[in-house]
């Protein structure tokens, strides 16, 4: 993960339209929806680096970053889920997300460099069936206080504290010294790894709470174990479903979107003879299952291949370099499984509709099915009220029997 440093030259140098530390190969009026030509003279390994680096804009995740960066403009919820299928582009969309916020505070920061609007860290494997969060505290503030040594500021740091709560309460301090507005989780879905997944949103809420900052975090579909953990957590969170592009059949304008992306994929890559990837849309989305991170990994090993061979980057190429059938079956039932819990989560229908007035003791709505037996078990058992009690009263009115439980005990 890049330091503070890095990410806020990198945002200084996108605000230059500088988005790639190749793009300086470009010669004036050359087109930047293809690779620099300077490139052909360049060395294998230039043209690996240039492809690995290279960040493409596809319609999935413009969209979702906008979607994120208009909902924290006015938050309702201070805990954000970001979750989607492994190699989707959660880490890159993080990114995307800091570069927007740094540079929308440029100007803020170089009035004052100790001010930090938005920080990030990876969240890491605990082995523990309790989380350890130290290793998480103590990556979040060193990222926290690189920036202000890069800038050769001298303020007084706070020292780490004892413990994983002195840990805690030295981050949560060093949000508030910064005015950091938000804190972003990578790979969250290890929270979720552990015995206690209630006390790791917990913890979570606590660093919100104390340091008002907005928590984003971002996960595999794994992190939908923090949708339903219990309805005053659950109430906290706003969910992003950062979704695979959908087949032809599905939905064939969202297909089109991805072929799209593999069109401007094909465009970045250095090679002679420029590939006719669209051509095998088809065979490309079955082989990432419409991930376009997954996309970007099999054209890596595509472009290392065809250097080294001499090759094209043909449908041999791409048949070579494709992942193990086991790996790609194994990502589509996990795909099938959390599009499912999501799909579960969100669907209003009848029945959990009938369990949400059973829960809060609603009588049924006249007409349905579920009244229609109510009110034949109602008929075969006597009431042990009044029918008064039974009718509807207007507010404000009492109830008959409170009057005359008062006149009796005076």
């Amino acid at each position: 993960m890049k330091t503070m440093s890095e990410t806020i030259e990198e945002a200084n140098n996108r605000s230059k339209g500088i988005r790639n530390p190749y793009d300086y190969l470009y010669k004036p009026g050359e087109d930047r929806k293809n690779f620099p030509e300077a490139l052909h003279d360049m060395s294998n390994d230039d043209k690996i680096n240039y492809f690995e680096s290279k960040i493409i804009s596809h319609t999935r995740l413009s969209e979702l970053e906008k979607e994120i960066l208009d909902y924290i403009k006015h938050p309702k919820k201070k805990i954000l889920l970001v979750l989607g299928p492994p190699q989707i582009g959660k880490s890159t969309l993080l990114e995307n997300v800091n570069m927007s916020i740094l540079a929308e505070y440029v100007s803020k920061m170089n009035d004052d460099p100790g001010f930090i609007p938005i920080t990030w860290v990876e969240a890491f494997n605990s082995r523990r069936k309790i989380y350890d969060w130290k290793p998480v505290y103590s990556s979040a503030y060193e990222i926290l206080n690189e920036a202000l040594d890069s800038k050769l500021i001298s303020r007084t740091k706070s020292p780490l504290g004892q413990g994983e709560a002195g840990y805690r309460d030295s981050f949560i301090k060093a949000l508030k010294n910064r005015h950091t507005k938000i804190v972003q989780i990578d790979e969250g879905h290890l929270l979720v790894y552990v015995s206690d997944k209630r006390g790791q949103l917990e913890e979570i809420k606590t660093i919100s709470n104390f340091s008002k900052a907005l928590i984003i975090i971002y996960g595999t579909y794994a992190l939908a174990e923090f949708i339903r953990p219990n309805a005053q957590l659950a109430l906290r969170n706003h969910e992003f479903h950062f979704s695979r592009y959908k087949p032809l059949n599905e939905d064939p304008e969202d297909f089109n979107n991805f072929v799209d992306a593999i069109g401007t994929f094909q465009n970045y890559l250095p090679v002679r003879n420029t590939p006719q990837l669209v051509d095998h849309a088809e065979y490309i989305y079955l082989n990432t299952a419409g991930c376009v991170g997954v996309l970007k990994v099999w054209l890596q090993s595509c472009l290392s291949d065809s250097l080294e061979k001499g090759g094209d980057i043909d449908a041999d190429c791409l048949a070579r370099n494709k992942f193990a059938a086991e790996k790609l079956n194994s990502l589509s039932k996990e795909i099938k499984l959390g599009e499912g819990y999501i799909s579960k989560t969100y669907e209003w229908n009848e029945e959990i509709e009938q369990e949400i007035e059973k829960n809060l003791g609603i009588k049924p709505l006249k007409g349905t099915d579920e009244a229609t037996k109510s009110d034949n078990k109602s008929d075969n058992v006597k009431s042990p009220t009044s029918p008064t009690m039974n009718a509807r009263r207007r507010v404000g009115r009492r109830a008959p029997h409170r009057d005359s439980k008062r006149s009796s005990a005076s």
